[in-house]
């Protein structure tokens, strides 16, 4: 938790004020992306699909199209840059997979490398 001299918590406007003058800018989100692996990422497409983790309990989960869970995936990648933007959705199964290791095509999982 963030204090100033007092000991007193960080007001909104003083830490914005630490943020806009750090020269390591964003390094909080940089360091947490690199520790999100594709099964984190994968666990969270599940979940926005309907799919709710034991540890949790939801009256009414989300029930997600692929599609639909893809692209807040997508948009956390591009938008908020808070998810690796090398997981990609399978454009022929639907699975996610990470592009950094895709052998062919890079809209197609490790199982439909091979279709052109």
């Amino acid at each position: 938790m963030l204090r100033n001299e007092n000991k007193k918590m960080l007001t909104i406007d003083e830490t914005r004020k630490c943020y806009d003058c750090c020269p390591r800018e964003k390094q909080f989100i940089d360091n947490a992306r690199e520790e999100i692996s594709i099964e984190d990422v994968d666990k969270f497409y599940r979940f926005l699909q309907g799919e709710v983790p034991e540890e949790l309990t939801l009256k009414r989960p989300l029930k997600l199209s692929s599609r639909q869970a893809f692209l807040v995936i997508y948009y956390l990648q591009e938008v908020f840059g808070i998810l690796p933007d090398n997981y990609e959705r399978c454009k022929t199964c639907g699975d996610l997979f990470d592009s950094d290791y895709a052998v062919g095509k890079k809209d197609h999982c490790y199982n439909h490398d091979y279709l052109d």
